[in-house]
């Protein structure tokens, strides 16, 4: 188990959501053999170009199925890599009831 560590609020700084992607993307792999937690508190999610997720905005529920079928092969890969990396994924994520559809 890892030791808590209090994070350093003068550090850090508020990412529009594509600079995010990139930045996280650019070093989502320097973490080896470490943790990475991902806290999420919004109760309706909106991922505007995220295929999948603009088929279940309008409701094609088979699409959206069909389409996050179709990430299946890159997702084990992602995994194999954090599995072979010794990375520790973890979400959180607060929500409120009515539970949205999405979650």
């Amino acid at each position: 188990m890892s030791e808590f560590r209090q994070l350093d609020q003068s550090i850090g700084a508020r990412l529009a959501r594509n600079a995010y992607r990139q930045e996280f993307r650019s070093l989502q792999w320097e973490i080896a053999g470490q943790e990475s937690w991902k806290l999420e508190r919004k109760q309706h999610f909106k991922e505007p170009g995220v295929r999948s997720w603009e088929a279940f905005s309008r409701g094609a529920w088979s699409e959206a199925l069909r389409l996050i079928e179709e990430e299946r092969d890159y997702l084990r890969e992602f995994s194999a890599e954090v599995a072979r990396l010794n990375i520790g994924l973890y979400r959180v994520r607060v929500v409120e009831e009515p539970i949205d559809l999405y979650l």
